[in-house]
Order: structure tokens, then sequence, then C-alpha cells
């Protein structure tokens, strides 16, 4: 995924159907059976690599750094729990935590 091979992402889709139903996460079964019917030849090829390539982003601009659509997400949601979990105490609520950690995000 570091270096941008999106074809690989065809050969990982049938696995993640067969892990997804093993750990009965029904949700991202449909999902990826969605994602795998429009990865067919109902779509032409452009558009099966716009599909594909929709996955990656390349924040930095470099030939090596492109990461999975969803990983900022995770990294910023994760940071946020740390910094609710520093900022709570007996004077500040939810809503205080949510205004000073989510709306301004210092």
């Amino acid at each position: 995924m570091k270096h941008g091979y999106i074809i690989l992402f065809r050969y990982i889709i049938n696995p993640l159907i067969i892990y997804f139903l093993g750990a009965s996460q029904y949700n991202y079964v449909y999902k990826i059976l969605f994602y795998r019917w429009n990865l067919t030849s109902i779509n032409t090829p452009e558009l099966q690599r716009a599909i594909l390539a929709s996955g990656l982003v390349n924040w930095l601009g470099k030939s090596a750094s492109n990461k999975a659509i969803d990983l900022g997400l995770e990294h910023l949601n994760g940071s946020y729990k740390i910094k609710i979990k520093c900022y709570k105490n007996f004077t500040y609520n939810i809503n205080i935590i949510f205004d000073r950690v989510y709306l301004s995000n210092i």
C-alpha cells in the first residue's frame, strides 16, 4: 500500500470477505461484496482503476508515501482520545471538552 500498488487491492478482496464472515462482521461483508461487484466487467477498466485508486491518499506527494484513506482518520481519532483523557477532570464537562478538542483542534 505504501508504494501505491493498487492492483494488489484486487487480490485482497476475496480473502477479506472470508475474514469478515469469520469475524461475524456482516456490515463489512456487504460493503466488500459491493466493492467487489464494482470491480467486475460491469464498469469500464478506467472506472475500476479509479475505484481502486480512491482507497489511497498521498499527503506528502512523494513516491513511497501512500496511505490508506482511512488511516489518517484513525490516527486523528486516536490523538483526540488521548486529548480527551488529558482534559478530563471535575471542572470540564463533555461540552467543554468537545469545544476545546474537536472544534478548536488544540
